[in-house]
């Protein structure tokens, strides 16, 4: 029997845990983004439109989404602005009673343990369990969290060591899509149609 055999389940299992999700919890470095840095240009990294959509589509059935950062997300921060842009769309402006979505929450300087002890806060605050909550990972640095989490989520070009802690694997890599399968997995489990809900 394999060391990790305990965490290979069904994708009928997966789609039973998918329907309890609450919360999604989502790396920036190299989920968001596709985990490459240009030196000369620090902030020069690549998200995929379809991530950005698949967070949208994720908010629009009431998912609540927070965006782990390593680092400080300072004011002229592309993530931050990111985080912004996102929380002034038309349904965030919205009362609840209407349909509005929740704030994307970004929780800056948050690395290993200190993710977990953060993400934890958050989920206090919006009455949410561990159970209830899924985090979607590519290496190391977030394992304590993943470990803690209801459905763990690897993308493609995860490290193995991940992937194999993990309940299931996104088709597309980090950077590139990951985002929005994991948002077609949990509408799938849902029996929603994507193209039933606001995309802004």
């Amino acid at each position: 029997m394999s060391e990790f055999e305990q965490f290979k389940i069904t994708l009928t299992t997966v789609q039973m845990l998918a329907r309890q999700i609450k919360a999604v919890v989502i790396n920036v470095g190299g989920v968001l983004l596709d985990n490459r840095q240009c030196d000369a240009m620090p902030e020069l990294r690549f998200r995929s439109h379809f991530d950005g959509q698949g967070i949208s589509l994720l908010r629009a059935i009431g998912i609540k989404i927070a965006l782990v950062f390593s680092e400080k997300a300072e004011g002229g921060s592309m993530i931050k602005n990111l985080v912004n842009r996102w929380n002034s769309l038309p349904s965030t402006q919205k009362q609840a009673t209407e349909g509005g979505w929740q704030m994307v929450t970004l929780i800056d300087e948050a690395y290993g343990q200190t993710a977990v002890e953060k993400t934890w806060s958050w989920l206090n605050e919006i009455n949410v369990s561990w159970e209830e909550c899924a985090v979607l990972a590519n290496d190391l640095p977030e394992l304590p969290l993943l470990e803690k989490a209801g459905l763990r989520v690897a993308h493609a070009a995860a490290e193995q060591v991940i992937k194999d802690r993990c309940y299931w694997v996104t088709p597309r890599p980090g950077g590139n899509g990951a985002i929005r399968d994991l948002a077609n997995l949990i509408l799938k489990a849902r029996d929603i149609d994507p193209a039933t809900l606001p995309t802004r």
